[in-house]
């Protein structure tokens, strides 16, 4: 893990452009300064150049828990994410003791179980094209019926979240009746990727 996040920084670090806009509007100063030789064009407020520290870490800290509080669609998404990954976490305990324990599989047998999970994770990841071109009609909806400049809201990210509402509940009751010795081994599997789906 640390391999490939050293790898992913220097890449970002490389191929990623700047986007944090005082910083863009820092550099454009610069440059006109220098193109024109003229020395009034400076970046007003929005990047101070002197945070100590324990200043930067202290609003690292506050800022997210801002959020937290401040906002109810960002609370209400986080504790969504914590739930499932706390479930999807419990799948690797439950894996190797359903199919281990009922099925008589072996280690690696139980690792590629995994592999019904793991399809079903990136079928619904291949499916974002289809939410993104929801959100943007959602988006335009909005700017032909309020006359305003297509405001994003956050809720128009909700129609995925409701379909994911309800495969991931079905995906979790389809597992936990199907671990049965009686039950094939694939049919768990499936119900894993329809939680993965979700």
């Amino acid at each position: 893990m640390l391999i490939w996040t050293g790898f992913a920084l220097v890449l970002t670090a490389l191929v990623v452009p700047e986007t944090y806009q005082p910083v863009l509007l820092l550099k454009m100063a610069e440059k006109l300064r220098k193109e024109t030789g003229d020395n009034q064009y400076h970046v007003g407020s929005g990047l101070r150049q002197t945070k100590s520290v324990l200043e930067t870490i202290t609003w690292s800290f506050l800022r997210p828990l801002e959020m937290l509080l401040l906002e109810p669609m960002c609370l209400s998404l986080c504790l969504h994410s914590s739930l499932l990954l706390g479930i999807l976490y419990l799948f690797f305990g439950a894996f190797p003791l359903v199919f281990t324990t009922n099925h008589g599989f072996n280690i690696w047998q139980v690792g590629l179980t995994f592999l019904g999970l793991a399809i079903g994770i990136l079928f619904g990841i291949s499916t974002t094209p289809y939410w993104q071109k929801n959100y943007q009609q959602l988006v335009k909806k909005r700017h032909a019926e309020a006359s305003e400049d297509g405001k994003h809201e956050p809720e128009y990210r909700l129609p995925q979240v409701i379909v994911g509402a309800i495969l991931v509940p079905a995906g979790l009751f389809w597992f936990g009746f199907t671990t049965y010795t009686s039950v094939h081994w694939i049919v768990p599997v499936i119900a894993s990727g329809l939680f993965g789906m979700g």
